[in-house]
């Protein structure tokens, strides 16, 4: 029976795992938007600092294809993928953004590996029929969601700090400081989106972990004989 339980802990961690990294990378995928689509934060006039030193006017279209180089280099593995753009950007916004793309890699690996996990354990634990795990691992996953949550919109400094304001206040300078177009050119509407997501999938764990409850209880129950 000892084992049946190890591989009910490790399902139900591996839940709570699954949980929060596909809540963090549905909220990246909000970040990505097609070029008839993109409105930039900025109404206005946009300027920037350009890599030859010179200061030029962009057009929404220019602003899109900037933000979109940026975007992609998220993906990529060497900082200097973010200077592959016209526009400069400075040194405290490449970190920020290094910072931002080491979250979303952790992330996708912890979907990728909470999958795996998951499965092998299944395998073992169905022969028992020992499917309450999912419940204690789905109740942990939007318990700890929900603390992270708060987190995030108690937070004064740092990464936790730029996120909470783009998020509540649509407003992009305190996630990327530094001084250049990025914040500008950052879709608008962009925090909201990420807000819904995050919350939304957080929602949608606790609606599979309450119907995963239910059926539980009901295979659980005696067959009544007539």
């Amino acid at each position: 029976m000892f084992k049946y339980r190890f591989f009910q802990v490790i399902m139900a961690l591996s839940l709570v795992l699954l949980i929060i990294s596909t809540a963090i990378m549905c909220s990246f995928s909000v970040f990505r938007v097609a070029e008839k689509s993109y409105k930039p934060s900025n109404s206005g006039t946009i300027s920037s600092v350009m890599n030859n030193g010179q200061t030029e006017e962009l057009s929404e279209f220019d602003a899109w294809v900037e933000y979109s180089i940026v975007l992609d280099a998220l993906d990529g593995d060497s900082e200097q993928e973010y200077r592959f753009g016209n526009v400069y950007l400075s040194t405290e916004n490449v970190m920020r953004l290094e910072q931002l793309a080491d979250i979303k890699s952790k992330a996708s690996n912890g979907v990728f590996i909470s999958i795996v996990l998951l499965v092998a354990c299944f395998v073992v634990i169905r022969r028992r029929r020992l499917y309450e795990c999912v419940v204690w691992g789905g109740a942990a996953g939007v318990i700890i969601g929900i603390i992270s949550f708060i987190a995030m919109a108690v937070s004064g400094s740092g990464i936790m700090y730029g996120i909470r304001r783009m998020v509540f206040g649509e407003s992009y300078a305190e996630l990327f400081p530094g001084h250049d177009v990025l914040p500008d050119i950052i879709p608008a509407g962009t925090g909201t989106k990420v807000l819904w997501v995050y919350v939304g999938t957080i929602f949608v764990g606790l609606v599979v972990t309450i119907i995963v409850r239910v059926i539980s209880y009901k295979k659980s129950r005696p067959h009544k004989f007539r």
